[in-house]
């Protein structure tokens, strides 16, 4: 049967990939890249059936129209329903600031501008469960030392890789600020030293 130009969905494409046996997307991530393929397949076949057949067989339009309509709702409802976990993760996340935020400013109060402080003390802030491995301020003496704990917190802390092992809200605020705060840290350190 042709596909009238259009590629055929190729269901190897959308396998998960997996690098030292373990899996690199987050469950989410996966579920709904699995979800956008599904659709996808759904429209291809409707597309097949759709030019299969001409206007002129009023059953069939009428067959092809329902089928597009009710991809389309369901399309909505599953972005509506996006929309509600968003807006529920900002009213959470907005709750929570208040503490947390208290929290990210005592850890960082008088190590404003000292990046080996706030490395050293990293810890303190980010807890047991972060992967976040203290470093004594005796081991980033040097400007290598430094560079090297700055760019390993970075991976720590980063809003990307925080999205990718689905950390908590509290995780992802605490990290994203901490975030900032060694970032302004290292260019204060580049730029005046």
């Amino acid at each position: 049967m042709t596909n009238y130009g259009w590629p055929e969905p190729d269901e190897a494409s959308h396998s998960t990939v997996i690098v030292d046996g373990a899996n690199v997307e987050s469950a989410q991530r996966c579920k709904a890249r699995s979800e956008r393929h599904q659709r996808i397949v759904e429209l291809h076949g409707m597309l097949k059936l759709f030019l299969r057949f001409s206007y002129t067989d009023l059953s069939t339009y009428y067959e092809v129209h329902s089928l597009l309509w009710s991809l389309q709702e369901k399309a909505l409802a599953e972005k509506n329903l996006r929309d509600l976990h968003a807006q529920k993760e900002q009213e959470e996340r907005n709750r929570l600031a208040e503490v947390l935020y208290a929290d990210v400013k005592r850890w960082s109060s008088g190590k404003e501008g000292n990046l080996r402080a706030l490395l050293s003390t990293l810890h303190y802030v980010l807890g047991p469960d972060s992967g976040w491995q203290p470093i004594p301020l005796t081991d980033i003496v040097t400007t290598a030392a430094v560079k090297k704990a700055y760019r390993k917190a970075t991976l720590c802390v980063h809003p990307d890789k925080l999205q990718q092992r689905g950390a908590s809200i509290q995780q992802k605020y605490t990290c994203e600020k901490v975030f900032d705060l060694i970032k302004v840290c290292n260019l204060v350190m580049i730029f005046c030293c």
